[in-house]
């Protein structure tokens, strides 16, 4: 009786462990024709700061929401892109990435815009090496954001907005973010 109790107590603490090491900081790759990229940052712990290294072209729409340190690294061309579009209209309705009350840092990535490119609020966002494709707006900064967009990013192509800072938000732009 006391040998199953060992194994009973050895066997809950290890499962234990490896449920709490499961939610430290992580450095995942996606590659989105064999996984999602939500689904991957779905995964992470978002107390902990985390990298996600892309590689491909990922079609779907990315929500970010809580997150204390999110940085995500395109590679090899990567870029993503929104996924709903009006078919009446053939424009995009849904944002290629939205982050909400979270600090994420998009790098040498390619945003093809939905409504919006990459829409951050209440959160601290940086762009760099970023290039923000098309859509009714590029980037957005509400709800009291810091936005920087550094080094070689652009926004071009938006058939409204390219730039904008709603509700006490602050957007940095300049040439080198270190």
């Amino acid at each position: 009786m006391k040998k199953n109790k060992i194994s009973t107590n050895l066997t809950l603490g290890l499962l234990l462990a490896a449920s709490v090491g499961s939610l430290q900081a992580a450095d995942v790759s996606v590659k989105c024709d064999k996984k999602s990229l939500a689904d991957a940052i779905s995964k992470l712990d978002p107390a902990e700061p985390n990298t996600v290294n892309i590689t491909s072209d990922c079609n779907e729409d990315i929500v970010i929401s809580g997150h204390a340190n999110l940085t995500m690294i395109g590679s090899g061309g990567a870029s993503i892109t929104a996924s709903v579009i009006d078919p009446g209209l053939g424009l995009p309705l849904t944002n290629a990435v939205t982050v909400e009350n979270s600090k994420v840092t998009l790098q040498n990535l390619t945003v093809n815009a939905g409504n919006i490119g990459v829409a951050c609020t209440h959160s601290n966002c940086v762009l760099r090496d970023v290039n923000v494709v098309g859509g009714q707006s590029g980037v957005t900064a509400q709800d009291q954001t810091d936005m920087d967009i550094f080094g070689s990013s652009s926004i071009t192509g938006s058939q409204g907005t390219g730039v904008a800072a709603y509700g006490a938000s602050n957007i940095n732009i300049k040439p080198n973010w270190y």
